[in-house]
């Protein structure tokens, strides 16, 4: 899987040193999302993970290219330096 979405972002006219920056997040949103799910919610301190709806893990599935690529433009304004 990870070398076909390198194949994405090459294509997408990112360099190199983008890919880990990006294959990262989508580790990152998919452990997150493992979290939301048995065993962890059964646990007595469970606290979900401050994921914003919209840009968790199901979300991100749940969107076709177009919403895809918005939404990447809407994330990189909301966290640019």
């Amino acid at each position: 899987m990870l070398w076909s979405y390198c194949n994405v972002l090459r294509n997408a006219g990112l360099s190199y040193g983008d890919y880990p920056e990006q294959l990262t997040y989508l580790i990152f949103l998919k452990m997150m999302h493992e979290r939301t799910q048995p065993p962890f919610t059964m646990m007595p301190d469970y606290v979900p993970p401050p994921i914003p709806a919209g840009f968790d893990w199901p979300s991100l599935l749940a969107r076709d290219a177009d919403d895809l690529e918005a939404s990447a433009l809407v994330m990189a304004s909301l966290f640019a330096c």
